[in-house]
Parts: structure tokens; sequence; C-alpha cells
């Protein structure tokens, strides 16, 4: 199965665009932008829930927390340009809802979740001050995961605003979830929307006999074309196996396909969108097969 570059948005763990395949994929990216750490919590904290374990920003080996699922942590990105990064293993074919509730403090939040060694997309999504925000993540390969906390204003690095303080507190949890996909069939073209900038949507669809099949994403190049930058990744449901991700489909059409053999199964295609800007959150999928 062919793939193309599949990093996320402000990066994760390795940061920026990186390309990803499927099964024995590699990932790139640069290394992610640690800060000074430390800090501690504003009064207030909540009862029952554990309290983050500093350092933990990465600068050095072992300076990492920890997490249960599903389970949460409430913590403080403590000083300017904080960043807490906490490692849970996960498991091919788990879906994983990841809130991160800045709870009305001084925090706009940034959470990003990428797989440790950086071989599968890194999932992104930032809200305003004092906001929650959101990641549905459909885990596309066993492997422990790098789940990251930060302050929006502080990504990327080159545009810090510096901020930090015990008033920038959050509770970041992990849930077990399962969402609906829609269910579409070899041939058909379906409209979507995503719900907001960070968001995805999954389709659901079924190889009788092993097949070439081709599926795009199409939002660019759709009548009418809409602004979102589409990012599509295949999954075997059958067998819980990544077949690959694709960004762009060139430098000039940022619309996503993934073209090849698969074998007879159940598949996931999940859509999501890269672009920081994007206000029309319509696409296609396509899916077709000779």
């Amino acid at each position: 199965m062919g793939g193309g570059a599949g990093g996320g948005a402000d990066g994760g763990l390795g940061g920026g665009t990186g390309g990803t395949g499927g099964t024995g994929g590699t990932g790139g990216g640069s290394a992610q932008d640690a800060g000074p750490d430390g800090g501690s919590l504003d009064a207030g904290t909540d009862a029952g829930i554990p309290i983050e374990t500093e350092p933990n920003n990465g600068a050095a080996a072992g300076e990492l927390d920890s997490l249960t699922f599903p389970g949460a942590k409430q913590g403080a990105v403590g000083t300017a340009n904080d960043v807490d990064i906490f490692t849970l293993p996960l498991t091919a074919g788990q879906q994983v809802r990841w809130t991160l509730d800045a709870q009305s403090s001084s925090l706009a939040p940034h959470l990003s979740v990428s797989e440790a060694q950086n071989t599968v997309p890194v999932l992104v999504s930032r809200g305003a001050v004092g906001a929650s925000v959101v990641i549905e993540q459909l885990v596309l390969k066993t492997a422990t995961y790098a789940i990251i906390a930060r302050d929006s204003r502080n990504v990327p690095s080159s545009t810090s605003q510096n901020v930090g303080s015990a008033q920038h507190g959050y509770v970041l949890s992990a849930a077990a979830t399962t969402r609906t996909p829609t269910q579409v069939v070899i041939p058909s073209t379906t409209n979507g929307t995503i719900a907001t900038r960070y968001s995805n949507a999954i389709f659901r669809f079924t190889v009788a006999t092993s097949s070439t099949v081709t599926v795009t994403a199409l939002a660019q190049t759709k009548s009418p074309a809409s602004d979102l930058d589409t990012r599509l990744t295949l999954f075997n449901t059958t067998t819980n196996q990544w077949f690959g991700t694709n960004d762009d489909i060139s430098g000039t059409n940022t619309d996503s396909r993934l073209t090849g053999t698969l074998p007879a199964g159940d598949y996931f295609a999940v859509v999501d969108n890269l672009s920081e800007t994007a206000n029309n959150l319509t696409f296609q999928l396509a899916i077709t097969s000779p």
C-alpha cells in the first residue's frame, strides 16, 4: 500500500510532517520542543485524580510521567514553555478518547499524541484559554505512545509567547470509546464533514476477495472545493493492521490517496485535517476497484 507524508500539525514528540508508511513504515520529523519543567499546581486540585510527577518534560532520560488506561492525571504548564509528557502502552485497534481540560484556568490547551518511535502520524488538538480539547485516536500500531500537554501559545517554539504558571492547570484523561463508522461500499463516493479542524471521520468498507483498491479523500479537487487539508489512513480491522497514511497526492494537490492490493477483510478509512486555518470542513471519500 502506498504511503505519503503524515506528520501532525505543530508536531508531537517528533513534531512536524514526517513520512509514514503502513506496516514497517518509518517516521520523520524533528525532536520534540522540550522546555523547562517544574512549578506546582495552584490551589483547588481535583480530589481523587493523581497529580503529575515532575520532572516530566523529557529533557533527560527517564524524565517522563505515565498514565493508566482508562484514567486521568492533573497537572499544570507550571513554568514558561513547560512541556508535560505522559507515556502509555496501547494496542493496535483500540479506540481512545483523549481530553485535555483546562477547566477555566489560564491554560490554552495544546494536546498531541505520538508513537514513541515516531512511526505513525501525530495527532494534535488545540483550543482557547480555559477550554477543553479532544483527540479521537484509532491506535494504528501496538507500541508506547507519548501524550504531550502544552500551552498553544508556546507552539511552535519559534513564536512562543513563553507562558506558564501554577495557574495554567489542566486535567488529562484517557477513556475507551467505540465510534460507529459510516458504512460505505466499493465502488462509491460519499460526502463527509469533520466536526472541527482537529476532528476526524471514520468510514468502514469490506473487501470480499483480495483486490486492488484506491481510496481518495477529496477536498481541494471536489466541486465545490473546500479548504480542508486532508490526511487519509487505512486500517484493516480484521487483522488490526495499519496499511498506510497519505497526506498530499502531490506538491500542488493537498487531497489524499492510497492505492494497493488489499486482502479480504473489513477496513476503516480515517480522514482528518492538517490545516490550522480551514473553515469549510467538507470532503468526499471515493473508493474504486478495477
